[in-house]
């Protein structure tokens, strides 16, 4: 049997659902609202009769298809949708019924909404961050908080899924945590050292206002937070650690963040950075981690998908990635074999890279790339002592040293300060001023002391 299909046919349902994908608000708010209060659809849902259950579903179900296909298309349809008024009304059934949590029925159609959203979340994991910023700007708020209580890890770990629902999945993640260190903490079972640390440190961040948009509690944990205002910020910053960094000292790496913003701010400008532990960083210690690429080369494309969602969401605002120590290492295989998507790029206290000219990098030009060596760095010390040296048998050695002139990056002066401190000076006094100038200003104007 031979089927034909009208273009034009097609096309006005395309515009039906995407015009139910923009009328739908209201509906989907109010199921939302409910859900917030009690992280179910509606205790009135159950006396509701099988047709108005079945029609809430078909609507839910609906509604997300035509998001879909908004976000795929565009939203080229704005005239109103004329049975509207049948959804607002079966949205005030369903809310002014006062009913019971105990109804089979109720319990059905959530378990199947369930599955609909995770199954949702698998398709997005197919999808770039770019791809995934496109879907999910087509989705209410409300939607997406839905999401983050469903299936907080996947939420949290999407990159390219707004940050606000990142933060609250995270927050769930962390709080899931807690519940599961609190609960080894009974009479002659009590916590390791480490154990009970790290449960008086999450209970201080759930009690704060920080933002965390990703935490994974395995091993050594991975944390990431957001400093400042990303909806006002003129320019971003990506903060990449180095050696020893892992959720026990996290507020060490955090702290290289908040200086950056408060040096901005000083300087009166709005900045945001990220503190950005998604990486398994080496250990400090009698070990040879940080005399190897492993790390930073298993780190290399979370930072990239990382990047490139946050990207998608800022495309106008100037992305700084700012690379500390070993994160300079991921930060350059990443800019050199895994195509990251930053404007600019800043290495302070490197101990080498895996390329021997900032041409190996893919930036946006050569003038892009920014190193700041300060004198007394013993890390740096080292890099120059063992520039051009990586042995590809052992893996030992990270390359070469972006800090000399040959290399043909921009080097700009660092603060002189004391042995102890000049590793971890690089975002304080006159070289955060330079960081910050780096990601609002002209690169072109700071200077270079290679001339």
């Amino acid at each position: 049997m031979t089927y034909r299909f009208d273009r034009d046919e097609l096309v006005s349902l395309t515009g039906w659902l995407a015009r139910i994908a923009a009328d739908l608000d209201d509906f989907l708010y109010g199921a939302s609202q409910a859900l917030a209060r009690t992280h179910r659809w509606s205790n009135a849902v159950q006396g509701l009769g099988p047709v108005a259950m079945g029609c809430a579903e078909r609507a839910e179900d609906l509604a997300r298809r035509a998001m879909f296909l908004d976000a795929i298309h565009g939203n080229r349809w704005s005239s109103a949708w004329d049975r509207r008024s049948e959804l607002h009304a079966l949205w005030q059934q369903i809310e002014t019924f006062p009913g019971s949590d105990n109804d089979p029925r109720l319990d059905a159609m959530l378990r199947r909404s369930v599955d609909r959203e995770r199954a949702w979340l698998t398709a997005l994991e197919s999808l770039s961050p770019a791809q995934v910023a496109s879907v999910a700007a087509a989705l209410p708020t409300e939607i997406g908080l839905r999401l983050a209580w469903t299936d907080p890890g996947a939420v949290s770990s999407t990159d390219g899924l707004p940050l606000s629902w990142r933060a609250v999945a995270t927050r769930r993640l962390m709080a899931i945590e807690v519940d599961r260190l609190r609960a080894e903490l009974s009479p002659g079972n009590g916590l390791q050292t480490p154990d009970l640390n790290r449960l008086r440190l999450l209970e201080g961040w759930l009690r704060s206002e920080r933002t965390f948009v990703w935490f994974d509690p395995s091993g050594d944990g991975q944390i990431v937070e957001v400093v400042g205002d990303l909806e006002v910020a003129t320019g971003i910053g990506v903060f990449v650690p180095g050696i020893g960094s892992e959720l026990a000292t996290f507020e060490a790496v955090a702290s290289h963040a908040r200086a950056l913003v408060s040096a901005a701010r000083s300087m009166d400008q709005d900045i945001a950075v990220v503190a950005w532990l998604g990486y398994d960083a080496p250990a400090v210690g009698w070990n040879l981690e940080p005399l190897l690429g492993d790390q930073a080369e298993a780190g290399s494309p979370k930072l990239v998908s990382f990047v490139d969602g946050l990207t998608a969401q800022r495309p106008h605002v100037p992305l700084t990635v700012i690379a500390h120590s070993y994160g300079s290492v991921l930060a350059a295989w990443a800019a050199a074999y895994d195509h990251l998507a930053a404007d600019r790029l800043v290495i302070v206290g490197s101990p080498n890279v895996a390329v021997d000219h900032v041409g190996g990098l893919v930036v946006p030009e050569p003038g892009a790339v920014f190193v700041g060596e300060a004198p007394s760095d013993p890390v740096t010390a080292i890099g120059e002592f063992t520039d051009g040296w990586r042995d590809d048998w052992s893996g030992l050695g990270h390359g070469y040293d972006p800090g000399v002139c040959d290399w043909g990056a921009k080097v700009f002066e660092v603060q002189n300060v004391g042995l102890i401190d000049a590793h971890v000076a690089y975002t304080s006094g006159a070289s955060a001023e330079t960081i910050v100038n780096i990601m609002t200003g002209d690169p072109e104007n700071v200077p270079d002391r290679c001339g």
